[in-house]
């Protein structure tokens, strides 16, 4: 079987996306099969303050890769296209159908929807065009694959495309035996000097951050030992730093991104985790730190939609608060309650075997769905 993957971002890039998809193309090349990826290779970590700024690298991305794609040889079998940049499977339908090539679709984020649901884009005007491009483009896809029930309850209401699911996995070659010390970045560094409850990676726009800062405030008013800090960047990096200044918070750091083994080393010396999420965004899109937090054995704090698959899928799982935002009092009571139980090592053993069993998993997932559609009828053209 021969595949084209079609993303915005590939090694180099620090993208979880390009991890995913490096990944799976390993697996596949492992396995016989010829894999070829079409990237803009771009570096994932980059500013996001202008609005016009992102733009023009999103539309530069779109179409470095429709127009490195139509040129692959050999012809693919089967092309899987990512969500980033947006209408990238637009252009990869319209290149599909040009050379009668079997489609299929791995939904990462989904647009326009996302921007529409966080307030940047109107329903009408240019987005209704992109919907109704989108949902041209989903109807060209042999198979589409989601990574929660949400995204798929989304999908099939909004556009009546019946998915697959195939959570992303994290990475599994990763364990702190395998990471030298002099790797370690400021990060594992200032979390390591007090109680630290962390939040790492991108804080966009989907993100809530405010509700962390307002329950540091409250635990600093309570005079406990408790540190927030926050590693990464993203869109609402700088505002999140202003808001803490105006609330004249002491004990929160800022550290800039690290690589995953680094950024590993800063979960380990943390007392607990954060991931959130705005209530707008549910089903849209899915915090990629969780695939590698939710099989370790650290305390993890959700805030965002309870009643969301999110939510549900780590409700059970020990040491774990879901709030929901407006939940301030119930956050401050549960990082302080926390605070006064005894630390634990976190030994990552265990969950490296989980990391590992997940993505032979599911890779082993997506080539039999990619064998199926590019057997399917649809690919009859002449090789």
């Amino acid at each position: 079987m021969k595949v084209l993957i079609l993303n915005q971002y590939a090694p180099p890039a620090q993208a979880p996306t390009s991890r995913l998809v490096d990944e799976l193309r390993g697996f596949l090349v492992q396995e016989g099969h010829i894999v070829r990826i079409v990237s803009e290779r771009a570096e994932y970590r980059g500013h996001h303050a202008r609005t016009g700024s992102r733009l023009l690298r999103e539309l530069k991305a779109l179409a470095a890769i429709t127009w490195g794609a139509p040129f692959c040889k050999p012809r693919p079998d089967v092309i899987l296209a990512l969500s980033s940049p947006p209408c990238l499977l637009v252009a990869a339908a319209l290149v599909a159908r040009t050379r009668r090539i079997v489609l299929s679709h791995w939904a990462m984020d989904l647009y326009p929807d996302l921007a529409i649901a966080l307030g940047e884009l109107s329903r009408t005007g240019v987005s209704g065009i992109f919907r109704m491009l989108m949902r041209w483009a989903y109807r060209c896809c042999a198979v589409v694959v989601t990574l929660d029930d949400d995204m798929a309850a989304h999908l099939n209401k909004e556009y009546g495309v019946e998915t697959n699911i195939i959570p992303p996995w994290a990475a599994a070659d990763l364990t702190p035996e395998l990471i030298p010390q002099s790797t370690q970045g400021t990060g594992a560094t200032v979390a390591s000097q007090s109680w630290t409850w962390l939040y790492s990676g991108n804080l966009g726009r989907a993100h809530e951050w405010r509700p962390i800062l307002l329950a540091q405030r409250e635990l600093e008013d309570r005079a406990l030992p408790i540190q927030l800090l926050f590693e990464g960047g993203g869109a609402m990096w700088r505002d999140a730093q202003r808001f803490a200044g105006e609330l004249k918070l002491k004990n929160c750091r800022w550290c800039d991104y690290a690589d995953e083994a680094q950024s590993l080393h800063t979960v380990l010396a943390s007392r607990v985790v954060i991931a959130t999420q705005r209530r707008e965004a549910r089903g849209l899109l899915w915090p990629s730190k969780l695939a590698r937090i939710i099989p370790m054995p650290k305390p993890l704090i959700w805030i965002g939609p309870t009643n969301a698959a999110i939510a549900n899928g780590i409700k059970d799982r020990p040491d774990t608060g879901c709030f929901e935002p407006e939940q301030i009092p119930e956050i401050v009571a549960w990082i302080a309650a926390l605070c006064q139980t005894p630390q634990t090592s976190a030994n990552v053993d265990s969950a490296a075997q989980i990391w590992e069993h997940q993505r032979l998993e599911r890779c082993k997932q997506w080539e039999l769905l990619l064998k199926n559609v590019a057997s399917s009828e649809a690919n009859t053209a002449p090789q």
